[in-house]
């Protein structure tokens, strides 16, 4: 390290610009949950219309199919799909105590703006999301659940909550959950769809570089979502 650089290294920051300097770190914070996406692994798994389906092909995966939840890499926070069909993560780890940005610090806050959703009206782009890594039984497959419904995201933190309080008797280890479905009656809608997730077992910790490094066609690991992905079972309320 030269005089210079070993000079700026030590030298204290004065009170004045603390705040200064914490608010330009929390502006490149934002600006990397935005752009960075969270880590899908394998193919995306989708909940529609009482069905579980997973890949581009919308492989029908069968209710009551067991996977390991890879809890320490299930993710939350907001997505928004832009005009230019990309979209924007702001997303974080659950165990890692990630808090997602208020609503009204996020953009697009004028409702004039808003697209058309399926109720007719006019529709927040900004969701709420969740992802649930998870990996077959034999090890063979992985999925990446995501969900940014009204039903799916509740459904997620419900596992989250039993995971805690179940997961005390079985400490380093990972809950083998069956995926389901079920729903209840809406006197506006009729039959509504919602995922379900059962913990059924538990399972030691899988090395998980060695499971991305092998497993699924992408080259990094990781699945690749489309706008035409969002068409999922969303209902209008």
């Amino acid at each position: 390290m030269n005089k210079l650089v070993e000079k700026h290294a030590e030298a204290s920051v004065p009170a004045a610009a603390t705040e200064l300097y914490q608010s330009e770190l929390e502006r490149f914070r934002q600006a990397a949950l935005k752009n960075s996406k969270p880590l899908l692994m394998g193919h995306l798994l989708r909940f529609r219309k009482g069905e579980w389906l997973a890949g581009p092909d919308k492989e029908k995966i069968a209710a009551g199919t067991r996977f390991v939840a890879i809890m320490n890499e299930a993710r939350h926070g907001w997505i928004r799909w832009t005009e230019e069909k990309t979209h924007v993560h702001v997303v974080g780890r659950v165990v890692e105590d990630f808090q997602p940005p208020a609503r009204e610090e996020l953009d697009c806050r004028d409702e004039a703006s808003w697209p058309i959703g399926l109720s007719g009206q006019r529709e927040d782009p900004w969701k709420r999301v969740a992802y649930l890594p998870l990996v077959s039984i034999d090890g063979e497959q992985m999925l990446t659940f995501k969900t940014d419904t009204k039903t799916g995201v509740p459904a997620f933190w419900k596992l989250v909550d039993r995971y805690q309080w179940l997961g005390r008797k079985h400490l380093g280890q990972y809950p083998i959950i069956e995926i389901q479905s079920t729903g209840y009656e809406d006197k506006r809608y009729g039959w509504v769809d919602t995922p379900t997730f059962k913990i059924v077992g538990w399972a030691g910790r899988p090395d998980l570089q060695q499971l991305i490094g092998s497993d699924g066609d992408d080259d990094d690991g990781t699945a690749a979502e489309t706008p035409e992905d969002e068409m999922n079972d969303s209902i209008p309320f």
